[in-house]
């Protein structure tokens, strides 16, 4: 991740702002271990991308429409 977009073809720095990145910890607190949980960052795209697409409205319940769940 750089400060600026330039030239590297993503997206500024403050367009992040916000986003969320979950990380899974265990361990004894001596000798931490961490693991970013992918499967989390991509529910949580695709939640946010739901809730924009209908105005805020009630993803949880569109996901589980489209998932049968």
């Amino acid at each position: 991740m750089v400060a600026t977009a330039g030239g590297q073809g993503g997206k500024e720095l403050s367009d992040l702002a916000g986003v969320t990145v979950p990380v899974r910890l265990n361990g004894p607190f001596t000798a931490p271990q961490y693991k970013v949980d992918f499967g989390g960052i991509a529910a949580s795209a695709v939640k946010a991308t739901i809730e924009k697409r209908t105005g805020g409205g009630n993803a949880g319940q569109i996901l589980k429409g489209l998932l049968g769940r």
